[in-house]
């Protein structure tokens, strides 16, 4: 009995012999052999990867690949961890886990940013593998997407009240107006002169 060398990881195999029939004498006490054949592949180990960037209305996806270093014979499913300072809004990614067909080295999902009217500034996505069945992490372990705001910084204009008397009853109202609302408070510090 020869085994057949091949590149695929299957772990150790066993091949069970049976006597089936004897002609010309009996079966004896042990009728079975079993054979098992040790696997010259190592453990296979998984690494991500990814796009590094995306513009916030690109009409685009990141894409992120899961890669095995061996192929195996059964599915390996790649779990995921999503952080990063872009928040769940921000961004849609298609699975959670990547999963890699038998025969095959890599397996992929996408990430799509989410467009808005609000100045974020850049943001980053990053995904890590969180765990792994029919294979090992390897040493990458980590993708980071940065997402690329299309809001230009905004700008802030002061308007008010030209006018008030003296003796009148009222205020004088200042407003301070973002030409793009932000994620964040925007502070304006004000100076005053005049004569």
């Amino acid at each position: 009995m020869d085994p057949t060398d091949d590149a695929l990881y299957e772990g150790n195999e066993t091949v069970i012999v049976d006597i089936t029939n004897v002609t010309g004498a009996t079966a004896g006490s042990t009728t079975q052999a079993i054979v098992t054949i040790t696997d010259d592949e190592t453990t296979p180990t998984v690494t991500l990867s990814g796009t590094t960037t995306i513009v916030e209305n690109a009409a685009g996806t990141a894409t992120i690949t899961a890669t095995l270093s061996t192929a195996t014979t059964t599915d390996t499913v790649v779990s995921l961890g999503f952080a990063g300072t872009a928040s769940a809004g921000d961004y849609a990614a298609s699975n959670t886990t990547i999963t890699i067909p038998a025969g095959q080295l890599t397996g992929t999902i996408t990430i799509d940013p989410t467009d808005d009217a609000l100045y974020e500034g850049n943001e980053t996505v990053i995904v890590d593998i969180t765990n792994v069945t029919g294979a090992t992490a390897g040493s990458t372990t980590q993708a980071i997407v940065t997402i690329t705001d299309d809001e230009t910084t905004p700008t802030v204009t002061l308007s008010g009240t030209t006018t008030i008397a003296e003796n009148a009853a009222g205020t004088a109202t200042i407003t301070a107006t973002l030409s793009t609302a932000t994620t964040t408070d925007t502070v304006v510090s004000l100076g005053f002169a005049g004569t």
